[in-house]
Formats: structure tokens, sequence, C-alpha cells
């Protein structure tokens, strides 16, 4: 319990600056860096762990066992090539066509944009640092 007092105070504490007159500023901020290739930079890294290191052959058991029927071929090639590849090809896509945040007319400075930058990281980053910690 006092777990989760110490995580709705930290969180409540960290976005308040987000109701001042600024807030909005921070918010397209935090908005564009904190969603969209982070969040689909850990699905590529979900999809390569249950294809990969997990093994299509260990899932489709695992669904068979709970579901009574073992996935198809299609499936399975779904599972270990097509989503990886696309969404690999998605992640790259979306770095590459990158365009800096604004607001109406604003238009953030650099230093927003390297903030920006260190929160998409910091999450995307969490996943190989672990990896190596680990192994």
């Amino acid at each position: 319990e006092l777990f989760t007092l110490f995580i709705v105070l930290a969180t409540f504490l960290l976005f308040l600056f987000c109701v001042t007159n600024g807030g909005i500023y921070v918010f397209t901020l935090l908005d564009h860096f904190a969603a969209g290739t982070s969040i689909l930079f850990g699905v590529l890294i979900e999809a390569i762990g249950v294809a990969w290191f997990y093994g299509v052959g260990q899932f489709s058991d695992d669904i068979q066992q709970m579901t009574g029927q073992r996935p198809s071929l299609y499936w399975r090639l779904c599972w270990k090539l097509v989503s990886p590849c696309f969404l690999l090809f998605v992640v790259v896509v979306s770095i590459v066509t990158f365009r800096p945040p604004h607001y109406g007319a604003y238009i953030f400075p650099d230093w927003a944009n390297a903030l920006g930058w260190v929160i998409a990281t910091s999450s995307m980053a969490m996943v190989p640092i672990y990896a190596a910690y680990k192994f």
C-alpha cells in the first residue's frame, strides 16, 4: 500500500506542471516523444522475444494447451517472420521520417527536442540494459 501511495504521489508531482499555463507545451512534448516509436520498439522487442527466444514451437504448444488447437502454419510464419520484419520496417520508417514537434506556430527549441529524445530512448534503452545485466 505504501508503494502504491508513493507511485501515485510521484506521478502527481511529476505531472503537476502540465496544468500550468505552459503545460500544453510540456504535454505536447511528452505526447510526441513518449508515444509512437517507443511503443513500436517495445512491441518489436516483444515479438522478437516470443518468436525467437521463447520459440514459436513452445508458444504454439502453449496455445494448443489453452485452446485445444495448434496454430496453423500461417500464424507460426507470421509470428516468426512477418510480424518482426514489418515492425522493424515501421520503427525504422518512423525514425527516418521524424519531424520535430510543434504546437501551433510554436516550434520547440533544440534543448526541448533533446529532452524529448532522452525521454523516448529512456524507455527503449531499458530492454537492452536489462538483457545485458541478466546475461
